[in-house]
């Protein structure tokens, strides 16, 4: 914070002003150059790149260890594992990196070194805020000494992005995290009762106000609620660096913030390795930490107060008595805790009681429920008590919204309040749906156990497939393939679904060879491939850039019995893409990397996705799929040009189309040219598209 001291007290006022009201804030002019910012998301991408093996080295087991990678929160707690990989790192006081990739370390070393100084600024300017001199919050928490974690998180691209979770709702454990992430958007921070898409800022840093920082300034600044969502197109990185005091530092109320009559201390001093067992020991819920310990804080306040009032009434009464010796132990229960809720929890509880808004029918006060751990199931028998009817219809209509809006919990004590009041109605589809909700809410051990004790009866097509996908989104794949041996023996007639499960998991686990024996399969039990079927099997050749086994393909979906108009436009962007893409075959490596360092099999899947929605008439997902691959600052070839104004033409979508050819004219990475152009309307023409010829002519006039 630099400037004069107007602009200085300007900036601090507005330091403070964020961190009580929003709990997090973008921060730019920062110092750290945008080059090591770079070069440490591409030496995070490098670290997950490396091979199961090359990482086992930095598998660690507990929380304090200085060095671990893996998939979940906390392995030994959680039934679900999120969709992301992570690496965490101890990088302060002393320095712990992973040797692999080679440079990351060096690199590692210098960027955390600058986001100490930007941290240490902020904390100077947190301390003035509150009414401290500058060094107070450094020197309170022993800062010197402090805490300095590295957290990196890598989120692929997800098949079903609205049944999975980056990361859940959750609060960081620290004083302050800083964050940076590869510019695509992904991240959601709750306030005021609803989830706020965060959409990255070019070379800045994202702070947020974490647990210890709201326990030290007593309440006044709010520890903020976020969470990391997923996308079926790109894959986000975010590097996030957790500022916190040493780990024998006591943190409480910092007792300049504390006034027995009007600011009493809301929190129990302590020690933060404690609260960080405490907090990584348990489920990753939301502010489920600081919510556990209300219970005990409160006891301990009573017994604080009780305590109080004999000692002063023993006072009183020894004033006119002998000497007595009285001894008051000390209570053991330290643990810091939240004794008031949260802003949004507060506008919630005020919603859920007050109906001024006019919505007051079932939907609106479950929906104005929020967090996990409110119940919908009180919501309900509270609406039945008060003589109103539900129709199981309507607990469906609402169970699928919330299933839309990730909230997995509420969506599963509707069912449950079905399954209690008449079970007789749940139909196959419920029976599905409840198996996914108990894989998103307890783990898939529970959705097994479930599966299992089904009566027979339901143990149907649906069901059985629920499950599948429970171990496909979980990449299980040994449990997944017996599980498919296990529906082929039961005698159930078979869908395209099912195929495309099993395809959908090769392709996430790079085991895209087994994509053909799966089609085979398919085949020879005589089943209806659908459209995503032949897009899953033409991405696997893709994959490995064998264009003539993408072109049987193509020819073989002509004889389909379902071939259909969606079909025929889906054929003929594919054929168009081929032929005007540039596209070669695996033999050749001179397109297989371009200077950005992406490779032609990555773009092609993007390609080929866009593709898909394109054959399908799904305009709105094309729109997010090219959005996203512009934000991550990919170099475009003019495959990808030509891909995406292809699909925009053939759905007559010509406002969509132009603006990419503006795009693409200005691009420094593709070279367009009318050659190119005429080649491409010649496509057109050749593949019957007539009509689609002349708007693209008009459009370069």
């Amino acid at each position: 914070m630099h400037g004069t001291p107007d602009q200085r007290s300007k900036e601090i006022h507005n330091l403070g002003e964020a961190c009580q009201h929003w709990g997090f804030f973008m921060v730019v002019n920062h110092g750290v150059p945008e080059g090591i910012m770079k070069e440490m998301i591409d030496g995070c991408k490098g670290f997950f790149d490396l091979t199961a093996e090359e990482k086992r080295e930095f598998l660690g087991k507990d929380v304090l260890d200085p060095i671990r990678c893996g998939t979940s929160f906390n392995v030994s707690v959680e039934k679900v594992h999120f969709w992301r990989d992570f690496l965490k790192v101890t990088v302060h006081p002393q320095f712990h990196f992973p040797h692999k990739p080679f440079g990351f370390r060096e690199v590692a070393s210098e960027y955390c070194a600058r986001i100490s100084q930007v941290a240490r600024g902020l904390f100077g300017g947190i301390s003035k805020s509150l009414g401290f001199e500058e060094s107070y919050v450094e020197k309170a928490l022993n800062l010197d000494s402090g805490l300095q974690i590295l957290v990196a998180n890598l989120y692929p691209p997800c098949p079903q992005p609205e049944l999975a979770m980056g990361m859940p709702p959750h609060s960081d454990l620290g004083l302050l995290t800083l964050v940076i992430q590869n510019e695509l958007s992904g991240l959601e921070v709750y306030h005021n009762g609803r989830w706020i898409k965060i959409n990255p800022i070019p070379n800045s840093l994202l702070v947020n106000i974490a647990d210890s920082m709201e326990i030290f300034s007593n309440g006044r600044y709010k520890s903020n609620l976020h969470r990391a969502v997923v996308n079926s197109t790109a894959t986000r990185i975010s590097l996030a660096i957790a500022n916190g005091p040493s780990l024998d530092t006591v943190v409480g109320p910092a007792a300049g913030l504390i006034d027995e009559e009007s600011h009493p201390a809301l929190y129990m001093p302590m020690k933060y390795r404690d609260y960080m067992k405490l907090h990584q020991g348990n489920h990753l819920d939301g502010k489920s930490c600081l919510d556990r310990a209300v219970a005990r804080g409160r006891k301990y306040r009573k017994q604080t107060m009780a305590a109080r009032s004999i000692f002063f009434s023993i006072r009183r009464w020894n004033t006119s008595c002998s000497s007595n010796v009285f001894y008051l132990l000390p209570c053991t229960n330290t643990f810091s805790v939240k004794s008031l809720c949260s802003e949004a929890l507060r506008s919630e509880t005020l919603g859920e009681s007050l109906s001024s808004s006019g919505n007051d029918d079932l939907k609106s006060r479950i929906f104005r429920l929020r967090l996990p751990k409110r119940s919908a199931t009180n919501v309900i028998q509270k609406w039945v008590d008060e003589g109103n009817q539900i129709a199981v219809s309507e607990l469906r209509h609402i169970s699928r919204e919330l299933r839309k809006l990730h909230r997995y919990k509420h969506a599963l004590e509707i069912s449950e309040w079905i399954v209690a009041h008449d079970e007789s109605k749940l139909s196959d589809s419920d029976y599905a749906v409840r198996i996914d909700l108990m894989t998103k809410v307890f783990g898939i051990d529970t959705a097994e156990r479930y599966f299992e004790g089904l009566p027979h009866s339901v143990k149907t097509n649906e069901t059985y497939t629920a499950l599948l996908h429970s171990y496909a989104g979980a990449k299980l794949t040994d449990k997944a393939e017996k599980f498919y041996e296990r529906m082929k023996d039961s005698g159930l007639p078979f869908n395209a679904i099912i195929y495309n499960e099993m395809m959908t998991l090769y392709m996430s686990v790079g085991q895209v060879e087994k994509v053909s024996s799966v089609v085979n399969e398919l085949k020879r039990q005589k089943v209806s491939p659908d459209l995503f079927t032949y897009n899953l099997w033409i991405s696997s050749f893709a994959a490995t850039l064998n264009i003539d086994g993408v072109q049987r393909i193509l020819d073989e979906m002509i004889g389909d019995p379902s071939f259909n108009e969606d079909w025929l436009r889906y054929r003929n962007l594919v054929s168009i893409y081929l032929t005007i893409g540039q596209l070669e075959n695996s033999g050749s490596s001179s397109l297989v990397q371009d200077e950005s360092g992406n490779t032609q099999r990555k773009s092609i899947t993007y390609d080929l996705l866009i593709i898909l929605h394109a054959g399908l008439g799904n305009k709105d997902k094309i729109d997010q799929i090219w959005k996203s691959l512009r934000m991550t600052k990919q170099k475009m070839a003019n495959r990808n040009y030509v891909c995406i104004v292809s699909s925009y033409l053939i759905l007559g979508q010509m406002k969509a189309a132009e603006e990419v050819i503006d795009q693409w004219k200005q691009s420094t990475t593709a070279v367009f040219d009318n050659l190119f152009c005429n080649r491409l309307m010649d496509a057109f023409a050749e593949a019957g598209l007539l009509e689609t010829t002349d708007n693209f002519r008009t459009l370069l006039k």
